[in-house]
């Protein structure tokens, strides 16, 4: 027979032991920003007259509570469609707009080793932000400059799911003449400047489902003037995807790129499209009280019947 006073003693030490983890809360991370600069567009091969260019951009960001209800924010640039509103949600005071780094603050620099944790904001939060920068022009030599970034970080404590998202888009109408038998080759050249980082953390305190995912990335879909698809480019430098579990370093990259968009291109006219995206997500997910309730109740008992046991061969 169970000894009334051991079982209680049990209990109350097992729920002292998962009172002292959950000081610790599970959480997770995730972090995605891309700039690039003197992002520009040129043709070999032919003459490239420059047509058109649009400008658009948004952002968004949401969180999703413990009982299940959410905030969500959006918002999109109206023209020329180059600087939305930062999206923001959470109780910490957001930062200013236009903040294409880190919200968070870690002990370490970017790259943030394996499963760093942020020592502020002391709440969940999720944001997107977006900017483009015309210059002179995608069709000069010194281009535009866009940055986008996209940032959540969940506690559990609240919150148990958080995203945001930060994206542009140029299109760019031109027309190629004397293009050479073998066609004319529209190419790209641009300076880059990325950071992605994802983490988990504190995940032995008992919560499971917890996963953070970062991606950033840059697109280009090249049409003729009648919306024929001619091809498609994803450049492997400026395209980048991070999740966890498990936990990896953060991934810090600067430098240049060029490349050919697509080649053979004939006399007429074209379109391109351009897009920059960064998306994160993360989420946490926390046991229902009947089953905190159950676990105190089956460790205590099993600490009991040890108890037990050990009078009885004593």
């Amino acid at each position: 027979m169970i000894n009334g006073k051991t079982l209680m003693a049990s209990i109350t030490a097992l729920s002292l032991g998962m009172g002292v983890a959950s000081t610790s809360r599970a959480g997770s991370y995730a972090y995605a920003e891309q700039t690039l600069s003197n992002l520009s567009l040129s043709l070999t091969g032919g003459t490239l007259t420059a047509g058109s260019v649009t400008y658009g951009s948004s952002d968004a960001a949401s969180l999703t509570a413990q009982n299940g209800s959410s905030v969500s924010a959006a918002n999109s640039a109206l023209p020329p469609g180059t600087d939305p509103a930062q999206a923001y949600v959470g109780s910490p005071t957001p930062p200013p707009q236009n903040s294409f780094t880190q919200f968070a603050t870690f002990s370490t620099a970017p790259p943030q080793p394996t499963g760093d944790a942020p020592l502020t904001p002391s709440a969940g939060f999720a944001r997107g932000d977006a900017l483009i920068t015309p210059g002179s022009g995608i069709f000069s030599t010194s281009g535009i400059t866009t940055s986008n970034v996209a940032e959540t970080f969940m506690t559990g404590a609240t919150h148990v799911a958080g995203s945001g998202t930060g994206s542009w888009a140029i299109t760019a109408s031109f027309t190629v003449s004397g293009a050479l038998t073998t066609g004319a080759t529209l190419n790209y050249s641009t300076g880059y400047s990325n950071y992605i980082f994802s983490s988990i953390f504190n995940s032995a305190d008992g919560l499971s489902g917890i996963s953070a995912n970062a991606n950033y990335a840059l697109d280009f879909t090249l049409k003729s003037s009648t919306g024929l698809l001619i091809g498609e480019l994803t450049p492997g430098l400026l395209n980048h995807s991070d999740g966890t579990p498990p936990n990896t370093v953060g991934l810090l990259l600067s430098g240049t790129d060029s490349g050919q968009i697509h080649a053979g291109l004939l006399d007429g006219g074209y379109t391109l499209t351009i897009t920059g995206t960064e998306i994160v997500q993360a989420s946490t997910s926390v046991p229902e009280p009947s089953s905190l309730i159950l676990m105190g109740l089956a460790g205590g008992i099993g600490l009991g019947v040890f108890t037990t046991k050990r009078r009885r061969k004593s």
